[in-house]
């Protein structure tokens, strides 16, 4: 597929699962906080935000294989690092919380670690590209 249309697409998606994400998460927080729902409607209010960021994750393998052999290979460079990042600090966080008894890090920061990992990995890779150039 030509780059142009996969970025183009892989945008459209990733902004639909994030919008769906976004209001999946506002509107189940907002229903838990103001509104007396059983905690099983809770749950199955929650599969929104939980569906739309795997759709967000899905349209992101699409888009990685649909590159050519060298930018997928910065892409996985990228999200190894990433990834190394994420379980690094969860896996000192969580000695510290067994051995020293520190707070814990509610579990969803850990994506947030991996895209920061990642997303900063890929600003560096695409300036040393075009430094390069």
């Amino acid at each position: 597929m030509e780059m142009k249309l996969a970025k183009k697409r892989y945008y459209k998606s990733f902004a639909i699962s994030m919008g769906l994400y976004l209001i999946g998460m506002i509107g189940v927080s907002l229903m838990r906080k103001y509104m007396n729902f059983s905690i099983f409607i809770l749950y199955g209010l929650t599969l929104l935000p939980i569906l739309a960021l795997l759709y967000g994750i899905a349209e992101h393998w699409r888009y990685v294989n649909s590159l050519d052999e060298y930018l997928r290979s910065r892409q996985i460079k990228a999200m190894m690092v990433g990834l190394a990042l994420m379980l690094s600090i969860s896996a000192s966080w969580g000695i510290l919380e067994e051995i020293a008894d520190v707070a814990r890090i509610p579990s969803l920061w850990f994506l947030v670690i991996f895209c920061v990992g990642y997303g900063l990995t890929e600003a560096f890779l695409n300036h040393r590209d075009k430094k390069h150039d």
